[in-house]
């Protein structure tokens, strides 16, 4: 298993580095590569924590496709963004939203021509030992501790804190909120006992009890439009292979195959335009 060649996001839990691989080789490649002797392309693909078990799948469909080997490293879309912004050497990003993708656009590390939608997250509430009776009840005694995604870096933290202040309980619960470095984070403090309960990703959740997780109105907070834009990876000449192996990634998320995969993880389809 390859290891990431730059720093990764900060975690407590099992995300300090998730790597995903899937080896194939395409005749599409080949075109572009005429000598096989070259190896397979190696793609680097930076994503939000959300899409860690979505995009394991991705990569094992991809396989039939695209003829590449893909390395996934998943943590907070804004330490993911100022990552790619200093020249980590991704290939491709795949952000909670689209700002962080604009970001690293901005900065001049990824192609804004190449930059799409793929999907809309969903905003839920776990808690292991029972939900509350809605989001008021999170007030109750029983509920110490609530976790969150750093608002600052994670777009479902960011999500979390606008549903509480549209409902007026962003202050009320301020004491009880702890931060976590992602949602995957978020997620194992209440797993683990932690936390009482956490805001996290639909996708993460999707296979636990209906009595532990309680999805929130999507008209309680800003919609989490998330974005693929492709990168320049590693430094150096510009590599045709790779380039081609990036667009046929890109493809497969926002194609029929993706979009059909990330559905089974609970995200939706990404509004029309932006």
């Amino acid at each position: 298993m390859l290891r990431s060649p730059f720093p990764q996001t900060p975690s407590r839990v099992f995300l300090s580095s998730v790597l995903v691989s899937a080896s194939l080789v395409s005749a599409a490649c080949h075109k572009t590569a005429p000598n096989d002797d070259a190896g397979p392309v190696r793609l680097r693909v930076a994503a939000a924590s959300d899409l860690s078990a979505a995009f394991a799948e991705v990569a094992t469909g991809l396989e039939a496709e695209s003829g590449v080997k893909v390395e996934f490293t998943f943590g907070s879309s804004g330490l993911l963004a100022k990552q790619v912004a200093e020249g980590a050497p991704f290939d491709a990003f795949a952000s909670a939203n689209v700002a962080f993708a604009d970001t690293a656009v901005q900065a001049g590390a990824c192609d804004a021509s190449t930059q799409a939608p793929y999907a809309r997250g969903k905003l839920v509430l776990y808690c292991p030992k029972g939900l509350p009776s809605g989001l008021a009840g999170l007030e109750a005694p029983a509920f110490r501790t609530i976790a969150i995604a750093s608002p600052d870096h994670a777009p479902y933290g960011k999500a979390a804190m606008d549903a509480l202040e549209r409902v007026g309980l962003a202050s009320k619960l301020k004491p009880k909120i702890v931060i976590a470095g992602n949602v995957v984070e978020s997620l194992q403090f209440a797993r683990s006992g932690n936390a009482d309960c956490a805001f996290v990703s639909k996708a993460l959740v999707r296979e636990l009890p209906a009595s532990q997780v309680f999805d929130l109105p999507i008209d309680t907070y800003a919609p989490i439009v998330q974005a693929l834009v492709l990168c320049r990876g590693p430094a150096g000449p510009v590599d045709a292979r790779r380039r081609q192996a990036a667009l046929a990634f890109s493809a497969f998320v926002t194609g029929p195959r993706g979009q059909a995969i990330l559905a089974k993880y609970g995200f939706d389809a990404p509004p029309a335009g932006r």
